[in-house]
C-alpha cells in the first residue's frame, strides 16, 4: 500500500470521528437544554411566589453582602451621600430544589426573578435609588440544586447621613446604611451578614473621593421595635475622614495673609490717612467675602464650627487694626483753639482844638498817671507782645501739654507692631494644638464603639 493511500485513509478516519464527536456534543447540548427547560417548568409548576419559603414554619435566613465600587458625591448641604453598588441577597427556598445530577446550577436573568419569591428588603435612610437598566436590567438570580438562591442587582443609592460639623474641616464623619424587611417581622425573616461583619461589605480599592478619605467600614446586626412588631435590621457603617488640604489652601492661608497684610498699616505714617483707611477697609471687606464664601457651601447650623473660630478671630484682627488707626488719628489731632476773650474797645482820644486853651488844670496829674502806667507795664513783665515769666497760661493749654507729656498716641503704632503679631501667633498655637489633638481618631476604637 502506497504512502498516499495510507495518508488519505487516516485523513478520512479523522473527519469521520470529528463528525461523530461534534454530533455527540450537539446531542449532549440539546439534551442539557431540554433538561434545563424541563427543570424550570417543573420548579415553577404549582409555585406560589406570594408565599415565603417555610411559610407557617421556621423563619427565612437572608444573608446580605455588598460590593461598593463608587462613592460620591457627598453633600454637606443636604447631608447625604451617593454610592454605586452590587447588592446581593442569599436565602434557601426548598420549593426550587432539583436534581443536581444533570445540571449543577441555574443562572438566570430578571425574567426568572419576577416569577419567584424575593425578600422585600428596603433601605430605611434611602432618599432616592434607581436600578440600572442599560442595556438590560442588571439583575442576576442563581439557583443551586439544594434550593439556595442568590439574587444580585446593581443599584445607585442616595442615603441620608447626619453629619456633625463641629470640627469642620478637620472632622470625621460616620455615614450608615440601614436595611430591613418592610412586611416581614423577625418572626418571618432574619437578616445577617455573609461571613463576618467586615468582609460582607467590600469597598473597591480604586475608590477615590475629592474631599474625604475612606477610613474603614463594618456591619452591625440590630433589631427595631415598632408598633406592629420587631423587625430584623442590618446596618452598614462607613467612616470618612475629611482631607483639609483644600481648605488649607483656599481658606486658612488666605485668611492668615489678610491678617498679616492689615499689620502693614502700623508702619504707614498716620498723616497718610487715605492709605491707611483704604488698607483697613479692604482687609475687612475681603475677610467678610471669604467668610460668606465658606458658609455658602455648608448648611445653616446652630453651632459654631472650627473654621468659624478661625475666621472670626481673623476678622477681629483686621477690624482691630482699623480701629487702632482711628485711635491714633484721633489722639494725634491737636485740640481746637478756644476763641480769645473780647477786649474792651480803646478809649477815644479827644483832639485839642485851637479854640480851647492848651492849659489844663489836670495836666500834671495825667502825666503822673501815664508814668505810673508805663512803670506798671515794665514791672509786670510785658515787653511788646512777649509773655513774662509771671504770666499764667490758659487752663486748656496746660491740660493739653500735660496730656501730651503723659501719653503720646503716636506710640500706639509702635506697641501694635509687637502686640498684634504676638497675639495672633499665640492664637494659632492654641488653635492648631487643640483641634489636631481633638480630631485625632483611632479607627479601631471607633468601629468598636459603633
Amino acid at each position: 500500500m502506497s504512502s498516499f493511500t495510507i495518508y488519505f485513509t487516516a485523513l478520512l478516519c479523522t473527519v469521520i470521528f470529528s463528525s461523530i464527536n461534534s454530533g455527540s456534543a450537539t446531542l449532549a447540548e440539546d439534551h442539557l437544554l431540554n433538561n434545563a427547560s424541563e427543570i424550570l417548568n417543573t420548579l415553577l409548576d404549582g409555585y406560589d411566589k406570594r408565599l415565603r419559603p417555610h411559610y407557617g414554619g421556621k423563619r427565612v435566613n437572608v444573608q446580605i453582602s455588598m460590593y461598593i465600587y463608587n462613592i460620591g458625591p457627598i453633600s454637606e448641604t443636604n447631608m447625604e451621600y451617593t454610592m454605586d453598588l452590587y447588592f446581593r441577597q442569599q436565602w434557601n427556598d426548598p420549593r426550587l430544589a432539583f436534581d443536581g445530577s444533570v445540571i449543577t446550577g441555574l443562572a438566570l436573568t430578571n425574567e426568572m426573578a419576577k416569577r419567584v419569591w424575593i425578600p422585600d428588603t428596603y433601605f430605611i435612610n434611602e432618599k432616592k435609588a434607581s436600578y440600572h437598566t442599560i442595556l438590560t436590567e442588571n439583575t442576576l438570580i442563581s439557583i443551586t440544586p439544594s434550593g439556595d438562591m442568590l439574587y444580585s442587582t446593581r443599584l445607585t443609592l442616595t442615603a441620608g447621613c447626619v453629619m456633625d460639623l463641629k470640627y469642620f474641616p478637620m472632622d470625621t464623619q460616620h455615614c450608615d446604611l440601614w436595611l430591613e424587611s418592610y412586611a416581614y417581622s423577625n418572626q418571618h425573616i432574619k437578616y445577617s451578614w455573609v461571613g463576618n461583619d467586615s468582609s460582607a461589605i467590600y469597598l473597591d480599592p480604586s475608590i477615590a473621593l475629592s474631599q474625604f478619605n475612606l477610613l474603614g467600614n463594618n456591619g452591625v446586626e440590630a433589631e427595631a421595635v415598632y408598633y406592629v412588631g420587631n423587625y430584623s435590621q442590618l446596618i452598614g457603617n462607613f467612616y470618612l475622614g475629611r482631607s483639609m488640604s483644600y481648605y488649607a489652601i483656599q481658606v486658612y492661608v488666605p485668611a492668615t495673609m489678610i491678617v498679616i497684610l492689615s499689620w502693614v498699616s502700623f508702619w504707614i505714617n498716620p498723616a497718610a490717612v487715605p492709605a491707611r483707611i483704604a488698607l483697613g477697609i479692604t482687609t475687612v471687606l475681603t475677610m467678610t467675602t471669604l467668610m460668606s464664601g465658606v458658609n455658602n457651601s455648608l448648611p445653616k447650623l446652630s453651632y459654631i464650627k472650627a473654621i468659624d473660630y478661625y475666621l472670626v478671630f481673623c476678622y477681629l484682627c483686621v477690624f482691630a487694626a482699623l480701629l487702632e488707626f482711628a485711635m491714633v488719628s484721633y489722639g494725634s489731632t491737636p485740640p481746637p483753639k478756644k476763641p480769645e476773650e473780647s477786649k474792651p474797645p480803646p478809649p477815644k482820644q479827644v483832639r485839642s482844638s485851637s479854640r480851647i486853651s492848651n492849659y489844663s488844670p489836670n495836666e500834671g496829674t495825667d502825666t503822673n498817671n501815664l508814668n505810673r502806667r508805663q512803670s506798671g507795664i515794665h514791672n509786670s513783665g510785658f515787653i511788646g507782645d512777649g509773655v513774662g515769666p509771671n504770666t499764667k497760661q490758659p487752663k486748656s493749654v496746660e491740660a493739653g501739654e500735660a496730656k501730651e507729656e503723659s501719653f503720646n498716641f503716636r506710640n500706639i503704632d509702635s506697641y501694635s507692631r509687637f502686640c498684634f503679631p504676638l497675639t495672633f501667633i499665640v492664637f494659632l498655637f492654641v488653635y492648631w494644638i487643640y483641634y489636631l489633638t481633638k480630631t485625632a481618631v483611632d479607627i479601631d476604637e471607633l468601629t468598636k464603639t459603633t
